[in-house]
């Protein structure tokens, strides 16, 4: 009889011990899975980074392009303008002038430079000679716009391609019916 319950015992132990090996074996799966998942996940994350930055850096080429072609076809017409109205005042006043270029340095007017004239007299800039300061200047601001533009374009879809893999992830993998 004693020996019967050693080995009814000795034999539950076994059955106990095989069970939790079963359980330990299943936790040691489901962790190898999830850490292949993960790994799955990173990838496409990844490779969604790289699809945003390649839209991103092409749209950024494009507008460059643009910017481009219309700077050549501007610049070509103020040569033209240059050549043929460059005696012609521009009837901007002194004062024009130094608000212009306050504006331009970023700069309140009359403080950098107290002393311009302010009495109501032309500059004696001709509209040619204005034109080649100011269209070079919204050469500038476009060509910083667009940056802007990129970058924002970029945060964007950064954003939107996290929140779509954080939603599959958050879903879990799609299970076959």
């Amino acid at each position: 009889m004693i020996l019967g319950l050693v080995l009814g015992g000795v034999a539950a132990w076994k059955v106990s011990s095989w069970r939790s090996g079963l359980v330990i074996a299943g936790m040691e799966l489901a962790a190898a899975e999830a850490v292949a998942q993960a790994k799955i996940d990173a990838d496409l994350v990844e490779d969604l980074q790289k699809k945003v930055g390649e839209a991103v850096a092409l749209a950024d080429l494009l507008r460059r392009q643009e910017r481009e072609v219309i700077e050549r076809v501007v610049n070509h017409e103020i040569i033209e303008y240059v050549q043929t109205d460059n005696a012609v005042d521009c009837g901007l006043s002194a004062a024009g002038v130094r608000i212009h270029d306050a504006a331009a340095s970023g700069r309140l007017p009359g403080v950098s430079n107290p002393a311009s004239p302010t009495d109501g007299a032309t500059s004696g800039a001709s509209n040619a000679e204005v034109m080649q300061v100011v269209v070079p200047n919204y050469h500038t601001c476009n060509a910083i716009r667009d940056r802007l533009i990129g970058l924002q374009d970029w945060v964007s879809r950064a954003a939107a391609a996290a929140r779509n893999q954080g939603e599959k992830t958050i879903a879990g993998p799609s299970s076959g019916a």
